[in-house]
């Protein structure tokens, strides 16, 4: 046989045609390596540790049903972790930068873990959600009417209205607490309409703090394991306008204010300042004037944390009702915010939509 003669049987192939099938073949097997270098890949990272949030309510298994919601916190960010009913979130590997674990739900109290060290094996933090905080509201009505004539029992069923729906949204807002009558039904609403010690401040004019605070306290008619609340005619000049004194656990309200404007007044005895926040300002309790009370609707998580968490709520300075290691000062700006010790989530940080 000839050098390079074709073998008998064997059909001659022209080089171009060996080259392009050559080609094909080596483009085939580069689609096969990346299909197992894919599924390889895939398969490594499905097994990649993760880290987890474990869940669980103090003294009672957790009712069943109710979302939870996670947020880590770290200096200058937060990472809100998707709402579930579940009670283990796996978090994926933590950046160690998020020191502060915190979990929110309608029917506890919010929780929280500071000083957290993730590790670069996989850890479990666990967080036991405490009972709801309670926060016993005393009324003093010193008008209720415009002639301030005395208490009318619809007028009583009409300020347990203001504490039923108060309550309805701070359950649906996940606030972690309750309002209750300070000294039980038959005593939470004083009649002190025909009370002269009180009638120069039927009109309230917000620079008699000081002496409203002096007179009250000096006759009783303020309780100081509670958040006082006093109804007046005007609050500088308008039946519909409320005012938080700088004076602790201390509000003033028109007999005209809508129910949220109440709640208004008593986020900030829990700290809050007023705040335009959101794509909808208005639609947040603490919304200075909005020209609907009724659009305000909802709290954000950062404004629930200072309720709970700032050195100068009420929860705190009158009720005792976290443990004092976890407290701090926020601030007003997200800056304070940052620089607060350990640092607290933006005011404006939301795990639900804002509606």
């Amino acid at each position: 046989m000839a050098l390079f003669e074709t073998p008998v049987g064997y059909e001659a192939m022209p080089v171009q045609g060996r080259t392009i099938r050559i080609q094909l073949a080596l483009k085939y097997i580069t689609l096969v390596c990346i299909a197992l270098l894919t599924a390889a890949t895939t398969a490594i990272l499905s097994q990649t540790p993760s880290d987890t949030v474990q869940l669980s309510c103090a003294a009672a298994m957790c009712p069943a049903g109710a979302e939870n919601g996670v947020l880590l916190v770290a200096k200058t960010t937060q990472r809100e972790i998707e709402p579930s009913s579940q009670l283990s979130f796996s978090v994926g590997p933590v950046n160690p930068a998020y020191t502060q674990v915190l979990a929110f739900r309608e029917d506890r109290a919010p929780s929280i873990q500071t000083g957290v060290a993730w590790t670069p094996h996989p850890k479990t933090v666990t967080l036991t959600y405490p009972e709801l905080a309670e926060v016993p509201l005393q009324i003093w009505v010193l008008c209720l009417d415009p002639a301030c004539g005395a208490v009318t029992e619809n007028m009583r069923r009409a300020l347990e209205t203001f504490r039923a729906n108060a309550n309805d949204l701070l359950t649906t807002e996940r606030a972690g607490m309750r309002i209750s009558q300070a000294g039980g039904a038959a005593n939470w609403i004083s009649d002190e309409t025909q009370n002269p010690s009180l009638t120069e401040f039927r009109d309230f004019v917000n620079d008699q703090c000081s002496a409203l605070n002096r007179v009250v306290s000096m006759i009783g008619k303020k309780k100081p394991d509670a958040v006082n609340m006093y109804l007046v005619r005007t609050v500088d000049n308008e039946p519909t306008s409320g005012y938080r004194c700088p004076v602790e656990n201390l509000a003033v309200d028109g007999w005209a204010t809508f129910w949220t404007t109440k709640l208004h007044e008593l986020g900030h005895t829990m700290s809050l300042r007023d705040a335009g926040i959101g794509k909808q300002p208005q639609n947040n309790v603490m919304f200075s004037m909005p020209q609907q009370p009724a659009t305000r609707q909802y709290f954000t998580e950062g404004q629930v944390f200072r309720m709970h968490f700032t050195v100068d709520s009420s929860l705190n300075t009158i009720f005792s009702r976290r443990d004092p290691s976890l407290l701090r000062d926020c601030g007003r700006t997200n800056a304070d915010a940052g620089s607060a010790v350990p640092p607290c989530p933006p005011l404006s940080t939301l795990i639900w939509p804002e509606d």
